[in-house]
């Protein structure tokens, strides 16, 4: 919906189908959102601290993925700070009315005071974790990219400049499709085909980074394939491997999601059902999906699976850690037989 601001003269894009909504008032729903957040929340910090305490992939890959993740930080914040809004426990105008609407030529005009201010802050929140869904799938792929293509020495040589650039990139391209969205310079249509389109350039690179890294890795591993430093272009390759295998369990997981999202907003215009309990599925899809994601992520890694299960149940913490230390034993060694076989 646009919300237009008196004084100010501007409107903005509020991602809420409904303000002021006491008729659908539930201190129920409040509750469960509440607690989803916060699970969310709790899962989120477990993949940032078992990402950074064993560490499988290189810096720049973790940097990239923690900025992303502190997307998800900035949704449940939002979330918490409009839902007031949403519900009529806080209003945005003295007017006892109900606010319906995505996106319209209709402006909903208020003034310009502190709360309204928390309130658009919250709605800013929103679209940085929207906008860094797409930017951060584009740098993930340009990271893993160059790691392909710097596979011989991409591991053990410092490249500061690299992580700075696609540090501030991320930041500025974010920020740049934030405004975009919200000061209306895109509207909801063009942001949907925006997002079709990078993700239908994005799928083909994905899959030829797959296929070229999979085919650099069996090369290596007949002998057919000689680079300076053998083992630790092997180390990489099977970095990138490993990427792109968690990678295809996360896309399998978003197009579930995504694609239910698309159904759900094609129900909504042909208003098969009601608009209040199609938005009500679509936050909540948006909401659980970290719910969704990160176990997924932790359990396709054997080094990241037992001290995901041991951080979610207690119980565990007693059984032995022999899954993660088994793989990585087996792994040096083979790689260090490859290594003794090449010097002779």
């Amino acid at each position: 919906m646009i919300i237009h601001l008196i004084h100010l003269n501007q409107s903005f894009w509020i991602p809420l189908q409904t303000l002021n909504n006491r008729q659908n008032q539930s201190w129920l729903e409040i509750c469960i959102i509440l607690i989803l957040t916060l699970i969310c929340a709790y899962m989120t910090n477990i993949l940032i601290y078992v990402m950074w305490k064993i560490q499988k992939f290189h810096l720049n890959n973790r940097i990239i993925c923690t900025m992303f993740l502190a997307s998800w930080y900035f949704l449940m914040v939002g979330l918490l700070m409009v839902e007031p809004f949403e519900y009529g426990f806080l209003q945005i105008d003295d007017q006892n009315r109900t606010i319906h609407g995505l996106e319209g030529n209709e402006l909903f005009e208020v003034e310009e005071t502190l709360q309204n201010c928390s309130f658009l802050i919250g709605s800013f929140f929103i679209w940085i974790y929207i906008s860094s869904i797409a930017i951060s799938t584009i740098f993930f792929i340009i990271e893993r990219s160059i790691a392909t293509f710097c596979f011989q020495n991409y591991e053990n040589t410092k490249r500061l400049w690299l992580i700075l650039l696609l540090t501030i990139l991320i930041f500025v391209s974010t920020m740049l499709e934030v405004f975009a969205l919200m000061f209306r310079f895109i509207d909801f249509f063009g942001g949907m085909i925006e997002t079709a389109i990078i993700h239908i350039i994005l799928i083909p690179i994905f899959f030829y980074l797959k296929y070229h890294n999979k085919t650099l890795h069996n090369l290596l591993k007949s002998g057919k394939l000689k680079v300076l430093n053998s083992l630790t272009a092997r180390f990489q390759i099977e970095e990138n491997i490993k990427f792109f295998n968690i990678v295809t369990t996360v896309v399998i997981c978003v197009n579930v999601m995504t694609s239910s999202f698309l159904i759900l907003l094609f129900v909504e215009f042909l208003e098969i059902i009601d608009q209040n309990v199609v938005f009500l599925f679509l936050k909540y899809i948006c909401l659980l999906n970290p719910l969704i994601v990160i176990p997924a992520v932790l359990y396709s890694m054997v080094e990241w699976r037992y001290p995901f299960l041991r951080m979610i149940y207690p119980c565990l913490k007693n059984c032995p850690q022999n899954i993660a230390k088994v793989n990585t034993v087996a792994t040096g060694v083979m790689y260090f037989q490859q290594l003794d076989n090449s010097w002779r």
